[in-house]
């Protein structure tokens, strides 16, 4: 597990436990000195970036209901978060965050896709990878073009 957190510095991802979602072969964000923690808050909507050395919170970002998973760009600059929603309202979109801006920079709309769950960066740092829980479907989305590509 070490080894995997060192690759992934200084963008550590938690979702309840501590995970990575770089592509394979993709570069980490340029090292800081502590780091950033990306948390994500699923009763608050929002995520919570957290400097990782001293744990003090840096800022809120609001996201759609029921923000379930987070993937960084290879270059460090977004972060992408599943929008899954809530029992009796299935999300449909993704949120994407600017993190030197500290700010919402896009949402994007699936459409018929809900429940948005796993989401991958590939290593172009402008296409991910989402699973969609309502319609089965693994999807291609463009993040720069806000849009899907392809539905699998």
């Amino acid at each position: 597990m070490a080894a995997t957190l060192m690759r992934c510095a200084p963008w550590l991802l938690a979702a309840g436990a501590i995970g990575c979602n770089l592509a394979p072969g993709a570069q980490s964000a340029p090292r800081s000195d502590s780091g950033t923690l990306i948390v994500l808050n699923k009763t608050d909507n929002s995520v919570s970036l957290i400097d990782a050395m001293t744990g003090d919170r840096l800022v809120d970002v609001p996201t759609g209901d029921g923000p379930h998973e987070v993937a960084v760009s290879p270059d460090g600059a977004v972060a992408v978060v599943s929008d899954y929603g809530r029992a009796d309202a299935p999300g449909h979109t993704l949120t994407v965050t600017d993190l030197s801006a500290s700010k919402v920079s896009d949402t994007i709309d699936l459409g018929p896709h809900g429940r948005p769950h796993g989401v991958q960066f590939l290593s172009d740092g402008r296409t991910i990878v989402v699973t969609s829980e309502a319609s089965g479907s693994v999807l291609l989305v463009d993040v720069v073009g806000s849009r899907v590509l392809r539905a699998m």
